[in-house]
């Protein structure tokens, strides 16, 4: 009865959990996008205190929207 907490794999409860979606402008998700999404999520892991809301997951999609060799963000208030 009630909530059941259910972890996925290599999830800490006492930490919080990072997710990052990387979507290519075209096309299915490969091996360079698996990549990328891993970087970012280590990179985020390492700057992020995951300790002060735990058991929470916080999700980043980056979605590509043009992809001339050059990174640019857009920030929307």
């Amino acid at each position: 009865m009630g909530r059941k907490l259910e972890l996925e794999k290599n999830e800490n409860p006492k930490k919080a959990c990072i997710e990052v979606i990387w979507k290519p402008k075209t096309g299915q998700i490969g091996k360079l996008e698996k990549e990328y999404e891993m970087i970012l999520k280590r990179t985020l892991q390492s700057t992020c205190i995951l300790t002060v809301n735990t058991n929470t997951t916080t999700s980043v999609i980056i979605q590509v929207a043009n992809d001339d060799g050059v990174v640019s963000f857009m920030h929307f208030p």
